[in-house]
């Protein structure tokens, strides 16, 4: 999980053509304030994730695998977690999955729809939807924080609001 911005304020990143990126703010980490508003909503769980791990490095991985846990019984029955192991991580990635699977208890495991120049239909990614297969776990594809190929949805924000998402 991000820690909070020093000064306390909300903040978003730019990518090079100034287009937003990521907006960090306190209701990424701010579970009481979910559970708040998954009430008023009528939501009774919801999955829970988090951008640092999605495709990320190993170590952050697990943290916040732990830590989803942590939130897990800290809010029990309002959270559901998911697994967080990169893709092309290799036997240690797909260590990890197997610990969030079976020890963790995750039921699924959270990938981007593109990263690293990766899309969903790579043959690289083979490896990956087989060990999830075999592991049992469903695949939450989070929209892609980032493009591969973003111009034509530089205007008013749309990378984020639709681009993301093809």
């Amino acid at each position: 999980f991000k820690e909070q911005p020093a000064d306390g304020a909300n903040k978003t990143f730019f990518d090079a053509n100034g287009v937003p990126s990521y907006s960090f703010h306190s209701l990424l980490y701010d579970l009481d304030e979910h559970v708040a508003m998954m009430d008023e909503a009528g939501i009774d769980a919801s999955a829970l994730s988090c951008a640092e791990g999605m495709c990320g490095e190993l170590e952050a991985s697990k943290l916040i695998n732990n830590r989803i846990k942590a939130a897990e019984a800290d809010y029990p029955g309002r959270f559901l977690g998911i697994a967080h192991a990169h893709p092309l991580g290799g036997p240690e990635a797909f260590k990890e999955l197997a610990r969030c699977a079976n020890e963790l208890g995750f039921r699924g495991v959270v990938i981007t729809s593109e990263f690293d120049g990766i899309t969903l239909d790579s043959p690289e990614l083979e490896p990956f939807w087989a060990e999830a297969s075999k592991l049992g776990l469903y695949v939450f594809i989070h929209p892609a924080l980032r493009l591969l190929h973003p111009a034509p949805f530089d205007a008013f924000d749309l990378a984020r609001s639709v681009g993301r998402e093809f």
